[in-house]
């Protein structure tokens, strides 16, 4: 258990490591995420719903609408599993200098389309041909990083060598 002066400290490598080992519990974590105050289903509000393996979603018992905490989110489309991208966003949330897509790619065992990373403001030329998502922008301490409605940043889905600014689903609510 953290003490007062650990409150606001990120998790150390090894307590996100033995908290995070399963897929079950990073979806876990990802479900208190997208609804810290309890489940609720999109379509009809019901707060009681259960979980259906066999689709790696979860049911409203009424409505029987399914859904999983990566609808509405970055990851929604992605099919890499909840541990990668929350094993991603510790990494990336915990290194002051910013981790390299080579890194992320070598750590997490994806595709280095998957985990590139620029500090760069703009995007290389037909460097959108080779990406799915994509950061631009280098961290200014000032502006703060993704979730400050000030920053410099930018989080870019690509689809159809289209680039979809994603930043507004970091922003704190």
């Amino acid at each position: 258990m953290k003490s007062a002066k650990d409150k606001g400290k990120p998790m150390s490598f090894m307590e996100f490591a033995e908290k995070y080992a399963t897929e079950e519990a990073c979806r876990e974590k990802m479900f208190e995420a997208r609804w810290p105050e309890g489940f609720v289903c999109p379509k009809c509000g019901e707060k009681k719903c259960c979980f259906i393996t066999s689709r790696n979603a979860y049911q409203c018992n009424r409505c029987k609408h399914r859904t999983t905490p990566k609808v509405g989110a970055l990851m929604e489309d992605s099919p890499l599993p909840y541990k990668t991208w929350l094993w991603a966003i510790y990494l990336v949330a915990t290194d002051k200098r910013g981790i390299s897509g080579k890194s992320l790619q070598r750590q997490l065992h994806v595709t280095y389309k998957t985990a590139w990373y620029s500090g760069n403001s703009k995007l290389y030329e037909n460097a959108h041909h080779y990406f799915d998502y994509i950061k631009l922008g280098k961290y200014i301490k000032e502006l703060g990083g993704l979730n400050s409605s000030t920053t410099n940043q930018r989080f870019y889905r690509i689809e159809n060598e289209r680039m979809i600014d994603m930043t507004y689903k970091f922003y704190k609510q």
